[in-house]
């Protein structure tokens, strides 16, 4: 998985500012919360879009 990671710099950058602020981790699992209870992602079939 990190080899993936690294090969996309916008992915590896959004890894080092979680490393350095896990809060960013929490805004993220509370907007994929907020998108799931609003029905625009179902987080048990991640190939649904709307």
């Amino acid at each position: 998985m990190m080899d993936e990671i690294s090969k996309n710099p916008k992915a590896m950058a959004f890894f080092q500012a979680i490393k350095k602020d896990p809060k960013i981790m929490h805004a993220v699992q509370d907007l994929m919360m907020i998108m799931s209870k609003k029905g625009y992602i179902d987080l048990n079939n991640p190939t649904k879009q709307p």
